[in-house]
């Protein structure tokens, strides 16, 4: 008679591995950052909902701190936004900026309350605020002006500073998102938003037209 290969009861209560535990506290800490902010969130909480013991995630992560920064960063809707702009050459420079920032806008829209969580606590902890800033807001200027500098190098814009260049246009929807969605109390409507988003695409777009002004890079 041939041995069987057997299950044994323990084969189905080994731990999970260190990754999924990680991803476990990671989306739990989402979740409970998400709805009770910084402050009012405890390691204990995140742990119980995790489903692990609170020593567990100091294994993975120094402090409520390091796991907030961590938690935040994977939050931040970047990976989205360079999925879905586009900077083909062959669209019309309107039509292609106006895309992106169209899509942008709506992103960072979906996102409100995380920003809202991450700004207010960014400010109480410059170690966070840091750390947001290198993992979102400049990584987004870096990929912008590579794109700009592509597109300034085919002809479709005028040469200057690309770093510059992607700044200024990052910072018109940016003080957008902020003083219309995060600190007013009236949310724009959407003919006061189409106003603005055209206003911006006309505003970048003459001022970077290769007729325009002189190389400022020299």
């Amino acid at each position: 008679m041939h041995a069987s290969a057997c299950l044994h009861p323990w084969d189905f209560m080994r731990e999970p591995s260190t990754a999924d535990t990680r991803e476990r506290i990671l989306r739990a800490a989402r979740a409970t950052f998400g709805s009770r902010g910084f402050a009012g969130t405890t390691t204990k909480d995140i742990a119980k909902k995790a489903g692990v013991n609170e020593v567990t995630i100091f294994r993975h992560f120094k402090s409520k701190q390091a796991l907030f920064a961590s938690a935040a960063a994977e939050m931040l809707p970047l990976p989205d936004i360079l999925e879905r702009v586009s900077f083909d050459g062959d669209v019309p420079l309107d039509d292609m900026i106006l895309h992106n920032v169209e899509t942008v806008l709506e992103i960072l829209k979906a996102n409100k309350h995380l920003f809202m969580i991450i700004i207010g606590e960014g400010w109480r902890h410059p170690r966070l605020r840091r750390s947001m800033a290198d993992s979102g807001i400049e990584m987004g200027v870096r990929f912008l002006s590579e794109n700009l500098e592509g597109l300034m190098q085919k002809g479709c814009l005028r040469k200057m500073d690309p770093d510059i260049a992607a700044r200024a246009l990052i910072g018109m929807v940016q003080i957008y998102f902020l003083t219309r969605y995060l600190m007013s109390a009236k949310t724009p409507t959407a003919q006061e938003e189409e106003a603005y988003v055209k206003g911006v695409v006309s505003i970048f777009v003459s001022g970077m037209s290769p007729h325009q002004g002189v190389d400022s890079s020299e």
